[in-house]
């Protein structure tokens, strides 16, 4: 897996567990140095071009579901997960419990 790929479940994981957070986007400059952007509803290209990024990530929220989406040169990926199920995984510790609503 590219850390590409890795960083971009990462940034999905600690998105998930700030449940209330407001949506970002994630820019790491060629040194290495990042740069966050709150609220922005710039396309993640052209916020990658403005501001000289090699790759960009942007975090959103959508009720119950967190998206990951993130492009860097040459690659582009999109994470997304009901963060409801996510945090009910964590609390269980992935002991494979079957969730069930109740009526």
């Amino acid at each position: 897996m590219s850390r590409f790929l890795e960083d971009a479940g990462r940034i999905l994981e600690a998105a998930v567990s700030t449940s209330g957070a407001e949506d970002c986007s994630i820019l790491i400059r060629p040194e290495g140095g990042i740069h966050m952007v709150m609220g922005s509803d710039w396309p993640l290209y052209s916020l990658q071009a403005v501001h000289g990024a090699r790759t960009a990530y942007c975090v959103r929220r959508d009720g119950a579901q967190v998206r990951v989406e993130g492009l860097s040169w040459n690659e582009s990926c999109t994470l997304k997960v009901d963060s409801a199920t996510a945090t009910a995984r964590q609390f269980l510790g992935g002991r494979g419990y079957l969730l069930a609503a109740a009526n």
